[in-house]
């Protein structure tokens, strides 16, 4: 898959200012593709070779480095001051926590673009290939006939591993980190669909909007370059007053069940590899819960 910055196929155009290279051997250093060599000033000897990562543009101190990835514009001086301190960036990641109380409220299209733009134009992709794409649920018919779809499916799931004879030829034949997710959620399916009998929504907490990652499966590592963005838009949606609930339910039933792709209306070679329910916190979280972090492991 073709990264999206690129505007053509084929190298892309890239160019280093004579007059303002001092030869300082950044670019050289920092290009994760080999794409440049110093003589008496850098060249970009190996275009076809770039992903068009914008290491080289942003890094060069002396702004030599012009790329047909990133016109004038689209470039922007990043100052000490925009970055946030440890400390600020702390009070956010604590501040975060998974919403499933919303407000009647809808998010307004424009919102949830703005929340996207901001999170997603800069996020980690394998090979910088940058495959994520985000379908955002905001009907609520649409709504409705995918979380249907989902609790169905979890509903025969539920059946399934009940039944002594399917529980048997499935745990001959599944992985055994599917099996043992299985075997440990049946009564958490249980609950799920008798909620949705009762007329609860326990899939998406009924909430306004539902943001689906989905990406080629045949990229590279789509499935953790979802989470790198998931993770990006639940930060992002904090620092912007929305909540957000990560849906594994979905993520996971989507990847096994043609009737909620069918809902959904992903293209045929996309797989969905994260899901948010989005929509504005009815309540407000007023302290920070502190919790143990890993112990770090020396080597």
């Amino acid at each position: 898959m073709k990264p999206k910055n690129l505007p053509a196929l084929g190298p892309p155009a890239i160019q280093v200012d004579k007059a303002k290279c001092t030869a300082c051997n950044v670019c050289v250093e920092a290009c994760p593709q080999d794409v440049y060599e110093l003589d008496e000033f850098a060249v970009a000897a190996y275009p076809e070779r770039c992903i068009s990562c914008g290491h080289c543009v942003a890094l060069c101190p002396e702004d030599a480095v012009e790329h047909e990835a990133y016109p004038e514009g689209r470039v922007k001086a990043l100052g000490a001051r925009k970055v946030p301190t440890a400390a600020a960036l702390e009070t956010l990641l604590r501040a975060r926590r998974s919403v499933r109380v919303f407000k009647d409220k809808a998010v307004p299209r424009e919102v949830v673009e703005e929340l996207v733009c901001r999170a997603l134009s800069s996020y980690p992709s394998a090979h910088n290939l940058r495959p994520v794409r985000v379908l955002a649920l905001v009907n609520e018919k649409v709504i409705k006939k995918v979380r249907d779809a989902t609790v169905e499916w979890y509903r025969a799931s539920a059946r399934r591993l009940e039944n002594p004879i399917l529980r048997t030829i499935y745990g001959a034949l599944a992985v055994k980190e599917d099996r043992l997710g299985a075997y440990a959620l049946v009564d958490d399916m249980k609950r799920l669909v008798e909620a949705h009998d009762a007329g609860r929504d326990d899939l998406f907490h009924d909430a306004p909007a539902v943001l689906v990652l989905h990406a080629p499966v045949a990229t590279v590592m789509p499935r953790e370059t979802a989470y790198y963005a998931a993770a990006q838009l639940v930060m992002m949606a904090a620092a912007m007053g929305l909540g957000t609930c990560f849906v594994g339910w979905l993520t996971a039933a989507a990847a096994r069940n043609e009737e909620i792709r069918e809902a959904l209306g992903l293209p045929e070679e996309s797989g969905v590899f994260a899901s948010l329910a989005l929509g504005y916190p009815k309540y407000k979280y007023r302290r920070a819960i502190g919790r143990d972090a890993p112990e770090v492991e020396w080597r």
